[in-house]
C-alpha cells in the first residue's frame, strides 16, 4: 500500500491520440464505469514488457482506487484487485532474453512495487493464448490489458468462454503495438514509483527495459476481442 501515501491524481495526464491532433481527456473518459472492485488483468508473455507497458495504466487505476478509500476513511487496509498473468513454466519465466529462473520474491519485486499484491496476484501461466484466456476467465477479470503480439485467434476453447468474457469484460486495452490511440503520462511521485519498479527488475532485464515506461495503448472493443477467440 506504499503508493497510497505517495501518488495523487495530479500525477497523471491522459490524451487521446489521432493523426491530426492530441486531445486531453479525463480519467472518467479513459476508464468509464470504474469501480473499486474492478478486477484488472495484465497478460504478460514477456516478463519485463509487463512492467514497461503496464505501469502507467496500473498506477493510474491504483491511484483512483486509493482516492476512493481516502474519501471514505482515514485508515484502511486494502489493495486493488489487479493481477499479472506471467508467462512461464513453474519458476522459469519467459523474458526478452529467453527463459529465466526466478523465485517468487524476484519475480514479484517490480509488481509488488506497483501494489499488484499480495503474491497470489502474480500468476505464472503457460505461454499461450488459451491458457491466458482461461486464467482471465477463472479470475473473473473485467478490465483486460492484452499484448498486441499475442493473438487470441490461436485459442481453441469451449464456446462458453467467449460467452462469459463477453458478459464480464468492461474494457480491453492493447499494449506494445504501433497504433496507439491513448496515452497516459506520469509525473511527480508516479514517475518516481515507475522508475523504482524498473529498478527492481532482475539486473539482466533492466537494460532491455531501457529505464523508461511506455504509457501508450490502443483501446479495443470487447466484442472485437471476444469474436477473435
Amino acid at each position: 500500500m506504499h503508493t497510497s501515501t505517495r501518488i495523487s491524481a495530479s500525477d497523471f495526464r491522459y490524451s487521446r491520440l489521432c493523426a491530426s491532433r492530441t486531445t486531453e481527456v479525463s480519467f472518467e473518459e479513459v476508464f468509464p464505469d470504474y469501480h473499486p472492485q474492478d478486477r484488472v488483468g495484465m497478460v504478460v508473455p514477456v516478463y519485463e514488457d509487463g512492467i514497461v507497458y503496464g505501469t502507467a495504466a496500473l498506477l493510474s487505476l491504483t491511484t483512483r482506487f486509493y482516492d476512493i478509500w481516502r474519501a471514505r476513511t482515514e485508515t484502511f487496509f486494502d489493495y486493488p484487485q489487479h493481477f499479472a498473468f506471467i508467462a512461464g513454466i513453474e519458476k522459469r519465466i519467459s523474458t526478452g532474453i529467453g527463459s529465466m529462473r526466478m523465485d517468487s520474491e524476484e519475480m514479484g519485486a517490480s509488481w509488488g512495487w506497483l501494489d499488484v499484491w499480495p503474491e497470489t496476484n502474480w500468476i505464472v501461466t503457460l505461454p499461450d493464448a488459451p491458457s491466458m484466456l482461461m486464467q482471465i476467465l477463472s479470475h473473473q477479470i473485467n478490465r483486460l490489458i492484452w499484448p498486441e503480439t499475442l493473438s487470441p485467434h490461436m485459442a481453441t476453447l469451449p464456446e462458453y468462454v467467449s460467452a462469459l468474457l463477453r458478459s464480464r469484460l468492461k474494457s480491453v486495452w492493447y499494449y506494445g503495438g504501433q497504433t496507439a490511440d491513448m496515452e497516459i503520462r506520469l509525473s511527480g511521485a508516479a514517475a518516481d514509483v515507475a522508475r523504482e519498479a524498473l529498478d527492481r527488475l532482475p539486473a539482466r532485464l533492466r537494460e532491455r527495459a531501457k529505464n523508461e515506461v511506455e504509457g501508450k495503448y490502443r483501446i479495443g472493443e470487447v466484442e472485437g476481442f471476444v469474436s477473435a477467440i
